[in-house]
């Protein structure tokens, strides 16, 4: 394991901070070494590097608005040598950020990469940071961006359940029908053969149905040619929230039910599909510990008349 020194930046660290800059984030040098000179200086930012082997291996630059009136900042820059990445550096750097950005009185960390760095986000993810938002066409290549953020006086990955709207649960009925509707108008046209399975659970809160998931159960090995060597298993085909009550805990507290009745199944492997660019809803699940496990390519072609 290699020793590493997260710190405060200095002045004699500009050149390998702005290498690193050019190398890995590929900023014009001019443009970068401005953008370091700035925030070395300037009283509405911050830059954190980290150093190993007598060298610095990768950086955090943060930046906030200079009057700081709403103490919300935002991860400008963040970079680490692929050599060194997975052994904590930047999990490092962003623990340094936090602490001294709560010292600052800061209250959230907004950062905002591609949707399609998956890498990043499950990096910021895994260190606490939500989705909020999706920013179209943000990236000079036509790329939207994620919004992610972080309130920093409340770790919303440690929240307790105790926190959490107070809910019951238990098997779908056929008086549930109205209930599940206002939730997803076409359930029942969409997913007609879904309404018998044992696992078709729904969440009240005050009498009131907010929000269900259906776990269906599967013996053999699944999806044909992969994972052959688990013997049991279950699939997470639908889970919804009612979206007035999103950003509330339900959505956690479905997950962790699920997780509970694939356990009472006696299963070995519990899986989820989503899409790529949902990353409200990867969030949700990678928060509540499951690992991307594979993607899959959906081809598309229009038909011309002849």
């Amino acid at each position: 394991m290699v020793a590493a020194n997260i710190r405060l930046y200095r002045d004699e660290d500009f050149s390998q901070v702005v290498d690193i800059a050019v190398g890995l984030l590929r900023q014009v040098r001019s443009e970068a070494e401005g953008v370091i000179r700035w925030a070395s200086k300037d009283k509405s930012a911050q830059i954190f590097v980290a150093e190993a082997d007598s060298k610095v291996v990768g950086f955090l630059m943060l930046q906030w608005p200079g009057t700081g009136w709403n103490r919300v900042a935002e991860i400008g820059w963040i970079a680490v040598f692929p050599e060194y990445q997975r052994k904590g550096f930047g999990t490092g750097l962003i623990e340094k950020m936090e602490h001294y950005a709560r010292e600052k009185g800061i209250r959230k960390v907004y950062v905002e990469p591609s949707v399609r760095n998956n890498t990043a986000i499950r990096f910021y993810v895994k260190n606490g940071y939500n989705y909020e938002a999706t920013r179209r066409d943000w990236y000079k290549d036509g790329e939207d961006s994620a919004i992610l953020g972080k309130h920093l006086q409340r770790d919303r990955l440690s929240i307790r359940l105790e926190d959490l709207p107070k809910l019951t649960f238990r098997r779908f009925e056929d008086r549930d029908e109205f209930g599940i509707i206002k939730i997803y108008p076409q359930f029942f046209e969409d997913c007609p053969q879904l309404r018998s399975e044992e696992g078709f659970i729904v969440a009240e809160m005050d009498g009131e149905i907010v929000g269900f998931f259906v776990v269906t159960s599967h013996i053999p090995y699944p999806w044909f040619d992969w994972d052959r060597d688990v013997k049991s298993w279950c699939e997470i085909v639908e889970l919804h929230v009612y979206h007035k009550l999103w950003r509330r805990g339900i959505g956690t507290q479905l997950v962790l039910k699920a997780l509970d009745y694939a356990r009472s199944k006696g299963v070995e492997t519990i899986y989820v599909m989503t899409g790529e660019n949902n990353i409200r809803t990867r969030g949700l699940y990678e928060k509540c510990g499951f690992k991307e496990h594979e993607r899959k390519i959906r081809y598309k072609q229009t038909i011309h008349s002849l």
